[in-house]
């Protein structure tokens, strides 16, 4: 049965909902939307207004989700552990142990989960995730509220390898030519790529290995410091500075080159702007490489910062990591919605993880905190399981019908076969069991033995011993059927005297009675020529018999 996942993202400027509908064998994207974050009111909290906001996206869908999936951002606490264990179930024990000395505060406080991020050796590289308890339950409640209480929670710097499974492009393989024989062979390079999420007040990097994250890293640093930059250089105010960021902010490629003073002044104010942002990255790929990290050998960028005219670029060169940019599968497209500017990175990667299972997303309800669906959901599902329970009493009716056919049958077959063997027993059919048991059981008794006394074998052999000797008959033998009572000699004789001697030769046999002699022809006998040739008796004899 299909499923519609809806993955959210609660961003600081906008609210991202990404609505996947995943199946047996296909998986399909029904929408890509964003929305800006609808004014604030009075005295209202971030997250009630951000909530507010995805209510009005909530109510664009088609029809209720079946499963939401929330992404939590610069809420979370990210640490990498190393553990001497691979063991999920031992590495959950630790894990609080582990962590004691690298958070401050009372763990009890958080809600801690994590996911194997690397194997090395006989050992792990473990991503743990806490979050507040508290902040996360009146998240929780608050998404309730609007028909959105999500059944995943996981954390965003989380979602990019589920992401860049599904959207980066392949790279070919490469198949080595066959070296000469004693050189030795490289090994592979491990495929890392790194991607910055570059939001209004965070900015998030990943490196992600064959689908997983093996480190990252929340910067809070985004967008909103070229706003600010933008109002303070030019004196706007911050909705003046937003409008312009959007519409007129370039990065030139080589800003010595362009005669415009203006041009290279605002090209002067973003890469101010950018200068501590960019620092934070080298360092974040600094400390990337101390824990092992490889090069990453492609670089992504998304978000809507990303948006900044030039910024990928200035980005790829400053990191001198090449650049690449996602692609939505066919598998995948949208059926609507294609259109959209920025791709719903965190939003989209929650949906694929959840949907698409898999152990590189941590699922942050647990405990008191667990997910505990209602009734409401299996009566929405009520005429899916009323279909699917009417589907599986009929292939059980059908079944049976099947069954029973085929009992029928093999009933005929056996009732043919009973009829045959009592016929050949008993010389009449028998088509009741019992009555055939009993009379088997009686045996002798009933005057007809279950087994005969006397087989064709032990016939023939009685005949042949019962035969006058060749010196009183020349018989030649055409052809004997013995049967159950009944047994038929065709035969020839030098003359019919010879017949009768056969006759009386063949009454001193026990189980032998009435004899009846057929017609008697006369027919030529073998001779060398036809002159040779002399006429003999041939007869049939019918005899009665109570053998075999």
């Amino acid at each position: 049965m299909a499923q519609r996942i809806i993955g959210i993202d609660l961003g600081a400027y906008a609210v991202k909902l990404v609505e996947l509908e995943t199946g047996f064998r296909q998986n399909r994207l029904h929408a890509l939307r964003e929305m800006r974050l609808l004014d604030p009111l009075a005295g209202e909290s971030a997250l009630e207004r951000a909530v507010r906001t995805l209510k009005v996206l909530v109510a664009q869908l088609d029809r209720h989700a079946d499963v939401f999936a929330l992404a939590v951002g610069s809420e979370a606490t990210l640490r990498a552990l190393e553990m001497p264990f691979q063991d999920a179930r031992k590495i959950d024990q630790v894990i609080g142990y582990e962590l004691e000395s690298q958070i401050l505060g009372d763990l009890e406080g958080l809600v801690v989960d994590q996911v194997l991020a690397e194997t090395i050796g006989t050992g792990a590289r473990v991503l743990a995730i806490g979050v507040d308890r508290e902040h996360l339950r009146t998240t929780i409640t608050a998404l309730a509220t609007v028909q959105a209480e999500p059944r995943y929670v996981g954390a965003a710097l989380l979602s990019y390898g589920a992401l860049l499974g599904k959207t980066l492009p392949q790279e070919p393989v490469l198949v080595p030519e066959p070296g000469e024989e004693g050189a030795e062979v490289e090994e592979p390079k491990r495929a890392v790529d790194v991607v910055i999420d570059l939001g209004h007040m965070t900015t998030r990097v990943a490196f992600v290995e064959a689908g997983r994250t093996v480190f990252a890293r929340g910067i809070q640093r985004g967008a909103v410091e070229i706003t600010q930059a933008l109002a303070e250089t030019y004196r706007l105010d911050e909705a003046a500075a937003e409008r312009a960021k959007h519409a007129q902010a370039q990065l030139l490629t080589d800003p010595a080159a362009l005669a415009d003073p203006a041009r290279r002044k605002l090209d002067a104010v973003l890469r101010e702007a950018l200068r501590p942002l960019l620092r934070d990255l080298r360092q974040t790929f600094a400390a990337a490489r101390a824990q092992g990290i490889a090069a990453p050998r492609r670089l992504v960028t998304i978000g809507g910062g990303a948006l900044l005219q030039g910024l990928p670029e200035l980005l790829e060169a400053e990191l001198e990591v090449p650049l690449v940019s996602l692609e939505i599968p066919l598998e995948l497209l949208p059926t609507r919605d294609a259109g959209e500017r920025v791709l719903p990175g965190v939003a989209l990667g929650m949906a694929l993880g959840a949907g698409l299972g898999g152990h590189t997303q941590v699922n942050l309800r647990k405990g008191d905190l667990s997910f505990r669906s209602d009734y409401s959901y299996l009566r929405g599902k009520a005429g899916y399981l009323g279909a699917a329970v009417m589907a599986l009493l009929a292939c059980v009716a059908l079944n049976a019908f099947a069954s029973l056919r085929a009992l029928h049958k093999e009933a005929d077959v056996l009732e043919a076969s009973l009829k045959r063997e009592t016929i050949d027993l008993f010389g009449v059919a028998k088509l009741d069991g019992a009555e055939v048991t009993a009379e088997l059981t009686r045996g002798p008794q009933s005057g007809i033995p279950p087994v005969p006394l006397l087989t064709a074998y032990d016939v023939l052999d009685e005949i042949s011993r019962h035969l006058p000797p060749k010196d009183q008959i020349k018989l030649d033998v055409l052809d004997l059927d013995i049967k159950p009572k009944k047994t038929t000699i065709k035969a020839t004789t030098a003359s019919g005297k010879e017949i009768d001697v056969l006759v009386e030769a063949l009454k001193k046999i026990d189980c032998f009675g009435d004899i009846q002699k057929g017609k008697v022809a006369t027919v030529s006998g073998p001779g060398e020529s036809a002159k040779d040739k002399v006429e003999l008796k041939q007869f049939t004899l019918t005899i009665e018999t109570t053998c075999p």
